[in-house]
């Protein structure tokens, strides 16, 4: 067959056009594969489609490389690179939010120092510090979020610089507060702390957010709280414009709240003493709560000298039922110091004329006490032993007297000028009176030296009972007594009244084991 013929090549018989048109034309079936579930699920989503397409400016992709590079000279070279660049906004932002959340640490920590440098960008600042630092506040990765706070905070410190960069947007310092701020009500405690650090290191522009932040120290979580305590120091005086609500804390249902707040006053007080001082006292004649009150007194105790002022404020505690409130009352008293007698002198002597027995005891410990630090405390209760009280019956003015003898023996040097009236309470015609001046002199041990001779002359006396308690107390001064101690020996030799010699053999056993006689040999024997 030839190149035109329409015989069918291989023998057949039958024309090729014949075959064409008698035979079935198979269908032609295009099959096309649809989408499946699964073949769904493995493409890219919008944004990262959109993402992928985006063009991406040379500048962003030589700082990607950078920031990324395990080279630290590189990637600090990049960070210093932005402001030179200039780069779009919106691709800038991107890298950040990409290398602040890259798997490396080191890349997350250079994206932290990138979105400082980021504000100097034009149109950049804004989106940095809302759209990236904000939103990373709040993820998931705890490293991520402790980088976002540190690029606020090191934002609010390049724009509060003494001589700030002219390329970096007014109020971005104001912004980045703001952002830290937000997070503060988050569900999430370790949100809410790493917000807390981050506003700790912002100075004067955290001081908006104050009371929001002294809320925190009422935190059901720990490391919430202890994030506020550790911002009293970070933020200085700044966290003085709170100190009210910290105070109102110190009567928190929960104990472990109202602890936490008292550390909180500590912090304060290192550097605001005055203002943490006036803001406890004005609250503790408020508090009702007896485990409370015992807190804010302990508070007092800790801090001591800056509550000199607050005198009264702390007498009054004296009066209180508890036996625990009225002793960390008087340890308050004693932790403020000499200047605390100016504010509280008058008010702690009426309390040893108080009514009641427990309170009285309390004025009086508490003055005496003191009076081993104030001069002042004992001079007013020595007047007391030339000066009769008014309007008081003769057993209260008894009980006053022996209560001055008992403030007096505690008053050390500062008792001094009173040996004397000591002496004289040696002859007083009631026995508690004798007790009470016996009990000073032994209580003031070397203080009272000077008083010896003057002790000593009353074992002559002609009242046995004065002299009984002349012996009494030379034993009781013991080795103090000085070359006296021998005058009680020789009364054991001379003295008819059985009393007197029971006193002097106690007295004398006594100094014979305290060794005053090996030092009071040493002196003249003579009588003087």
């Amino acid at each position: 067959a030839g190149f035109g013929s329409r015989t069918p090549p291989h023998g057949s018989s039958r024309p090729l056009a014949h075959r064409t048109h008698s035979a079935p034309r198979r269908a032609c079936v295009c099959r096309i594969a649809l989408p499946t579930m699964a073949s769904a699920s493995k493409r890219p989503n919008t944004k990262a489609r959109v993402e992928f397409l985006k063009p991406k400016p040379a500048s962003i992709q030589l700082l990607d490389r950078q920031l990324s590079s395990a080279d630290p000279e590189v990637r600090r070279t990049g960070v210093k690179s932005i402001p030179e660049k200039q780069a779009p906004a919106e691709p800038l932002t991107d890298c950040l939010s990409a290398k602040l959340e890259h798997q490396n640490w080191y890349v997350r920590r250079t994206g932290s120092e990138a979105a400082v440098r980021a504000i100097e960008s034009k149109g950049a600042a804004e989106k940095t510090v809302k759209d990236v630092l904000g939103r990373l506040l709040t993820h998931p990765d705890a490293e991520t979020r402790r980088c976002a706070g540190n690029a606020l905070v090191g934002i609010v410190a390049a724009a509060s610089a003494p001589e700030p960069s002219k390329l970096i947007p007014p109020l971005v310092a104001e912004a980045s507060a703001k952002e830290a701020a937000a997070r503060l009500e988050n569900e999430d405690p370790r949100v809410r702390q790493n917000a807390l650090e981050a506003l700790g290191g912002m100075g004067e522009f955290a001081r908006p957010y104050m009371k929001s932040i002294a809320g925190h120290l009422a935190d059901p979580d720990a490391s919430v709280r202890l994030a506020v305590v550790r911002m009293c120091t970070s933020l200085g005086v700044v966290f003085t414009e709170a100190v009210e609500e910290v105070t109102a804390i110190l009567q928190h249902q929960e104990p472990v709240c109202g602890r936490t707040a008292a550390k909180a006053l500590c912090k304060l007080a290192d550097h605001s003493g005055s203002k943490v001082a006036a803001a406890v006292a004005r609250e503790l004649p408020m508090v009702q709560d007896l485990t409370a009150r015992r807190l804010v007194l302990m508070l007092m105790v800790d801090l001591g000298p800056v509550f000199a002022p607050h005198g009264k404020v702390l007498a009054s505690q004296l009066d209180d039922q508890d036996f625990g409130i009225r002793v960390t009352a008087m340890k308050a008293l004693v932790a403020a110091g000499p200047g605390v007698a100016a504010s509280s002198l008058e008010h702690v002597q009426k309390r040893m004329m108080h009514p009641h027995c427990d309170n009285r005891r309390a004025g009086v410990d508490a003055m005496r006490a003191l009076a081993s630090m104030c001069p002042s405390y004992a001079r007013a209760v020595g007047k007391g032993l030339q000066e009769e009280p008014e309007d008081v019956s003769a057993a209260d003015a008894l009980r006053y007297k022996c209560d001055i003898f008992r403030v007096l023996g505690g008053a050390k040097e500062n008792a001094q000028p009173f040996l004397e009236d000591l002496c004289y309470g040696l002859e007083d015609k009631d026995w508690a009176v004798r007790r009470a001046a016996i009990e000073a002199f032994e209580d003031l041990e070397e203080h009272a030296e000077e008083a010896a001779p003057m002790v000593a002359k009353r074992l002559l006396h002609h009242d046995p009972d004065v002299r009984r308690a002349a012996a009494e107390c030379l034993g009781r001064m013991g080795m103090h007594c000085g070359q006296y101690a021998n005058r009680v020996e020789g009364m054991m030799e001379t003295e008819e009244d059985e009393d007197v010699l029971r006193a002097c053999q106690a007295s004398y056993k006594m100094l014979q084991e305290g060794g005053a006689f090996q030092r009071g040999r040493a002196g003249p024997p003579g009588w003087g």
